[in-house]
């Protein structure tokens, strides 16, 4: 195995990227790493990942820029990222002729939810991890956590929408934890919308749901019928992004693993 990392140039800002190439390898796979507090819980899983695939893909793991190690050059928009990522992939592409899974979670699900990239000719199958129903439960979400951390101190908690959108309006980023929200971003992610994505590629798309009950969200029943290349599947597997502790999600790996290997 060869393994190195380091940053990527990309247009104007840069993103950081992990990879690891494997000789008996006949297939690469691209973990796009969630933005903020998410990222943090999410990468052991990923690097777990990459020891249960036991060297069967090359993988590489990418902080988009304004993500993780690539903070210093934040992007303004979900369309940005999605831009940068498909010059990234399509380095890929260039320097190797084997085919390109895409692998995300939570926000980076949503990233890969774009016709562009699903309809990239090199790109053979796209998992998304629990990606969320829209912008406006993603921002829920963050307000819920930073919420909780308030309640921790004296002051109790004061972050709300109102609370978001003003300081955006402002001109001042959001302070989640020690990511920066800028006002730009902000307001794009909180208009994405995950059904809005039409497609009719090849390339394969599967969401997984990691949830206990059995209903599903209306917003994957849309994605399936009106993409004839969608499929949804229910983990019985605990939401391992938000724990403090990490949970080793070994249902979830067999099953990507098995999507992987068609």
């Amino acid at each position: 195995m060869q393994s190195n990392h380091g940053y990527f140039t990309l247009g104007d800002h840069v993103a950081y990227v992990v990879q690891f190439i494997f000789a008996d390898a006949k297939e690469n796979l691209l973990f796009v790493n969630p933005f903020g507090e998410e990222r943090k819980n999410i990468l052991g899983a990923y690097r777990s990942f990459v020891d249960f695939l036991d060297g069967q893909f090359n993988i590489f793991i990418i902080d988009l820029p304004g993500i993780g190690e690539a903070q210093r050059t934040p992007c303004t928009s979900v369309e940005q990222w999605q831009k940068y990522l498909q010059q990234f992939i399509e380095q890929v592409e260039s320097s190797s002729d084997f085919p390109i899974n895409l692998l995300g979670t939570r926000l980076s699900a949503n990233i890969l939810l774009n016709k562009t990239l699903l309809s990239l000719p090199y790109v053979k199958s796209s998992i998304l991890w629990a990606p969320y129903e829209s912008g406006s439960k993603i921002l829920d979400e963050w307000i819920r956590r930073k919420q909780v951390k308030e309640m921790m101190s004296a002051g109790g908690a004061v972050s709300s929408l109102e609370t978001f959108e003003e300081t955006w309006a402002a001109g001042n980023n959001v302070d989640l934890d020690g990511f920066e929200l800028t006002p730009t971003l902000g307001k794009s992610i909180q208009s994405l919308e995950a059904t809005l994505v039409v497609d009719t590629s090849e390339t394969q798309c599967h969401i997984m749901l990691c949830q206990a009950g059995a209903r599903i969200p209306s917003f994957v029943e849309t994605l399936f019928n009106q993409n004839k290349n969608f499929e949804y599947s229910i983990v019985k597997q605990k939401p391992f992004w938000g724990m403090t502790d990490y949970v080793y999600p070994k249902i979830l790996f067999e099953k990507t693993h098995t999507l992987l290997l068609k």
